[in-house]
């Protein structure tokens, strides 16, 4: 039994091996007959990709749009699956007394496997951090002296969903990102920071329509960004002190790719509301009004910029991030990550600080 196993997957290896060679040497009419026949066995979000483009370009079959609409649509919703994850709950799931009901059993696998159609949005990560200046924090951790060293983290998830109204395709999505500043290393551990940020926008992917352009897609969208804090009477100066720090966004976001290169380059409009900008009037001046993100994918090493710029204040921040799998994992990352510039975290937007931090990332 063991060995018709291993019989099969290696067949099914071997045939993947084979229309990937086909692909390469651009004999996409007998690379597409082998891709079909294997996405839709393992549902392979990769595969699905290259079927769509086939169709999109012509490569070894006629142009057919609907087509290629329909195996790129495949290819997001299976992306937003974990294929080994679900085998592995399947496999406890079978360890289990059967129940009579269907729908009893689908309330016990959906409990088991704790899905909720949620997946990483921004890098999940954690590092020790290293700041040249002693940053700002919450002033409820009384006597507290902060350092230049931390813990840093962050926690980003995005849940998806896909329609097709008035006959264009579009990707809803809501999305939150906490990232937090934990004084790891002092006395009592404090955490003197965290910045929270839910957003919700909508995208329309442009397949292929503008690839002279590079362009693969636009999202619009809104985000909220605060720091949870309030205003704290500082003994020293004898006054208080408002360390609360928040606002909101209106964005549009167009998405590109270069071969290796891709990112996207986000346009936003800060907008007032009851106790946003009030706490942090000039907060435009050290963020300005967009960011430019750019990635470059070589092997298993992804390398990204982020940058930001004020042109009329010259203020801004750049971000380097650069992670490689541990080992043979396809799911753990040694994360490198630098910045420089304003905004390294919300409390000190006006405070330029330069910062080092290596860890461990669970998503890209």
């Amino acid at each position: 039994m063991i060995f018709l196993l291993l019989s099969v997957i290696l067949y099914a290896n071997d045939r993947l091996s084979l229309a990937d060679d086909y692909f390469a040497q651009e004999a996409y009419k007998k690379a597409l007959s082998l891709y079909v026949e294997i996405a839709q066995e393992r549902k392979d979000p990769k595969i699905a990709y290259k079927i769509a483009w086939m169709y999109d370009h012509a490569k070894g079959v006629s142009k057919d749009q609907a087509e290629a609409k329909a195996w790129y649509k495949r290819a997001a919703e299976w992306s937003a699956t974990d294929e080994d994850l679900a085998k592995s709950v399947e496999k406890l799931y079978r360890s289990y007394d059967p129940v009579s009901s269907t729908t009893t059993s689908e309330t016990m696998l959906q409990y088991m496997s704790g899905a909720f159609f949620l997946r990483a949005f921004h890098p999940n990560y954690v590092v020790v951090s290293y700041l040249d200046t002693v940053p700002q924090g919450d002033l409820s951790q009384v006597n507290q002296n902060f350092i230049k060293a931390e813990t840093k983290f962050q926690l980003s998830l995005r849940g998806d969903y896909l329609s097709n109204w008035f006959g264009t395709e579009q990707i809803w999505t809501v999305a939150y990102t906490q990232r937090s500043y934990w004084q790891l290393f002092i006395t009592s551990e404090p955490f003197r920071e965290t910045n929270y940020m839910p957003e919700a926008f909508v995208s329309f992917p442009f397949f292929h329509t503008l690839d002279a352009a590079g362009i693969k897609g636009a999202a619009f969208g809104f985000i909220h960004q605060s720091n949870g804090q309030k205003e704290y009477y500082d003994p020293n100066t004898g006054s208080n002190l408002n360390l609360s720090r928040s606002w909101n966004r209106l964005y549009i976001k167009t998405h590109y790719q270069w071969g290796s290169f891709f990112g996207y380059l986000n346009l936003w409009y800060p907008i007032s509301s009851t106790g946003t900008l009030h706490d942090n009037a000039d907060i435009v001046d050290y963020y300005g009004l967009g960011e430019l993100e750019v990635n470059y994918a070589y092997g298993k090493l992804l390398s990204r910029f982020n940058g930001r710029y004020n042109i009329r204040h010259n203020r801004g921040a750049a971000q380097v991030e650069m992670t490689y799998p541990v080992g043979s994992s396809k799911r753990v990352f040694y994360y490198l990550q630098g910045f420089t510039g304003y905004g390294q975290s919300l409390i000190d937007y006006h405070t330029y600080i330069n910062q080092i931090g290596f860890g461990l990332s669970v998503s890209r």
